[in-house]
Formats: structure tokens, sequence, C-alpha cells
């Protein structure tokens, strides 16, 4: 199977708002091609579908290790992406990270969380 197929069995496979993405970061020529290709295609067995994305997958991770993660990585992407309505994003996720897990805890009276556990395990009143 050639790559231009490989290729457009991937597209297919993809939903279309990220086919489409990908599509428009392609050069046109490799557009027609693909597309050509695409419109050849009556179906695609579960088989070769399968192989063109575990393919797809080992190439990407191959080729792609994540070297970084955290704020400061969300912070670039968001003001690449949104400009400075990023910065409010940031805000949440950062809030988000720092709220208190069960929090909501905090304002239920005592009365009525004992309601919730009564008859839980031992361990998992603990």
């Amino acid at each position: 199977m050639d790559a231009i197929r490989k290729s457009a069995i991937l597209l297919l496979t993809l939903e279309k708002p990220l086919a489409k993405e990908v599509i428009a970061e392609m050069p046109r020529e490799m557009v027609e091609r693909v597309t050509l290709e695409i419109a050849k295609i009556k179906n695609v067995s579960r088989e070769e579908q399968e192989k063109v994305l575990d393919e797809f997958y080992e190439a990407a991770r191959e080729r792609t290790p994540i070297e970084r993660g955290g704020l400061a990585t969300v912070d670039e992407l968001l003001k690449d992406s949104f400009g400075e309505d990023g910065h409010s994003i940031l805000e949440n996720v950062r809030q988000s990270m720092s709220s208190v897990p069960f929090g909501f805890l905090h304002k239920v009276g005592a009365d009525n969380l004992l309601t919730y556990i009564v008859e839980e395990h031992p361990q998992t009143i603990a």
C-alpha cells in the first residue's frame, strides 16, 4: 500500500473537523493527490484501517517524544492560540489545579455528611 492510499485512509478514519485541520496544513499538490485517492476509495477493510492506524501511531510515537508539559507549556500554547484571551483560560486551569480534592465536603455539615457515609465500609469512612 502506497503512502497516498495510507494518507487517504487515515483522513477518512479521522473525525471531519480534525481531517479538515490536517488537510489545511498539507501542500496543495499533496491535497489533490490524497483527495483523488479518497474519491477512488469505495470501502476500506477493518484490517487495512487498523494497519494504517497502527503504522501512523508507531511513526508518530517515534518522531514526537513528549519532552515537556506543565503550566509553562500550557501558557505558551494558550498565548499562541488565543493571544491575551489565553490568560483567562490559564487562570481557570491554575484554579482547577489548586482546588482541594473533595473541597465541597467542607461546605456540608457533619450531620449531612454522616447520612451519606453511615453505611460505608470503615476503610471508606477513614
